[in-house]
């Protein structure tokens, strides 16, 4: 089984301020994709939807692809 959970990093911008973004984890081999969202929500969403599909890993990279393309 596969375990997809959010991932949440800060990072700076220009300026030097503070910004939370979102990513997502990957838990059945060693997998972390970092600074996808910059809103909890939509993370939050992409991260139930994949784990209810149960998203095969190997997909993840393409799916994150096709949602920042909407």
């Amino acid at each position: 089984m596969v375990l997809y959970k959010l991932r949440i990093d800060k990072v700076k911008d220009e300026q030097n301020r503070t910004h939370a973004v979102y990513g997502v984890d990957v838990f059945q081999r060693v997998q972390s994709v970092p600074d996808i969202f910059t809103d909890d929500q939509s993370a939050e969403r992409f991260v139930n939807l994949c784990n209810r599909l149960q998203l095969a890993p190997i997909h993840l990279h393409d799916v994150i692809e096709d949602t920042l393309a909407k």
